[in-house]
This record gives structure tokens, sequence and C-alpha cells, in this order.
């Protein structure tokens, strides 16, 4: 089964494309009103389905925003029709200009904060996602969404728990990522590896123990 998976995306990497045939469900990040997406409410179970925070800021006070993406099943959403998938799309949208907008909260004529960090998580994901090609064309929207929403924008971004699946289509994910890949590091789930390189970056109270931080650290704000 993880050959079948492997050969299946590695099939798409050496050029079977991947067709996004609800691309048009919603419009490019930057094409939309992205003020609205600041109002807009996504309905309850997406928030508890798909949650993100703002962890807390690094020594510049830039914020660190922090996403398990490894146990968002995006698979379940777009199986259970377009109306949902849409509603995903516009939601993730959403979680990506709340972190540019979150750059305000510690910016000052004097000292400007102009970028964002980034921690994803990607425990949890496996061939359930990998396997299938609807869901693999809406990360692949996703990366570009990420060019887009965060273009000069990032200032460190982390991947952790990274598996053989992941790595596989992360190597599709890059050339969609334009300028922010190089700002990206990825890990596997050695802790031992991972850990420092995050507490080289950002302050121990401002992320969670699990990720090398405090004990008692309380995230800015939870969606989800």
């Amino acid at each position: 089964m993880k050959l079948f998976i492997l050969f299946t995306i590695l099939g798409i990497a050496l050029g079977q494309e991947i067709t996004d045939k609800n691309k048009n469900l919603v419009a490019d990040y930057k094409d939309i009103d992205t003020e609205a997406l600041l109002t807009w409410e996504a309905p309850r179970e997406f928030q508890k389905a798909f949650p993100y925070y703002l962890s807390g800021f690094d020594e510049e006070n830039a914020p660190i925003w922090i996403a398990e993406f490894g146990k968002w099943d995006v698979r379940k959403i777009i199986e259970s029709g377009p109306e949902n998938e849409k509603i995903l799309r516009r939601y993730i949208q959403q979680f990506l200009k709340r972190a540019v907008e979150s750059r305000s909260l510690k910016s000052t004529a004097d000292i400007p904060v102009t970028e964002v960090n980034c921690i994803i998580d990607m425990e949890g994901y496996g061939s359930q996602q990998a396997s299938s090609p609807p869901t693999l064309a809406v990360t692949m929207w996703f990366a570009g969404q990420i060019e887009q929403a965060w273009r000069n924008k990032l200032k460190s971004g982390f991947i952790v728990n990274s598996n053989y699946l992941f790595t596989t289509v992360w190597n599709l994910m890059k050339p969609l990522l334009g300028r922010n890949v190089y700002k990206v590091e990825v890990f596997g789930n050695n802790k031992d590896r991972w850990i420092p390189a995050l507490l080289k970056t950002f302050p121990k109270s401002q992320i969670p123990e699990w990720y090398g931080g405090n004990k008692d650290h309380t995230p800015v704000k939870i969606y989800g």
C-alpha cells in the first residue's frame, strides 16, 4: 500500500497533472477582498476540525502561528461535496489573512513588524490524505495561496513531524511557494533535531511545551 501511494504521488510529480476541478469555487487570495475574511465566520464544525492558533511572538515581535495540518481531514470535507470544500478553501484563506493582520499587534511606528512565523505540524498525516488526487489538488492550491498571501512576509517556517509521504508531497509544493520556500525548514519526527531549531528561533515562553516551550504556555488566540 505504501509503495502504491508513493508511485501515485511520484507519477504526478513526473508529469501526471493534478487536476483541481474545483479551483474556481473561490477566487485566489490576490483577487479577493481580504478584509471581508476577517468578519466571515466559518461553521463551528470547521473550526473544531481544523484548529490553528497564534502561539506568541519572537524576539522582534513577529507573530508565531501554529497549525497541526497533519490532523486536518481535508479529504473528508472534499468528499462531502463542493459547498463544504468552498468553505474549507475560504477558511484557509482566512487563516492566512489573520496571520498577516497579526503583524500589527506589536508593531510600532519606530519598530514596524512586517513578517510572520509559522510552525506546521504534520503528525498524523497519512495515506488517507496522500492517496487522494482531489485532496492533493487542494494541498497544492494551499501552497499557491501561501505564496500570494505571505509573499515577502514569511520570516521563518518550520514543518515538523514530516514523514515519507509528506516529504514527497512537499517536493510538489515547493515550486508553488515562490521565495517563501527558502524560509522553510522541514524536519522528521525526531524532536532532538527540531526542538533545538525552534528554540534557536523562538523564545521558550512563546511556544507550547510539546514544541520545546514552557509548560505553562498559553496561546495568544486559538481558532478552533
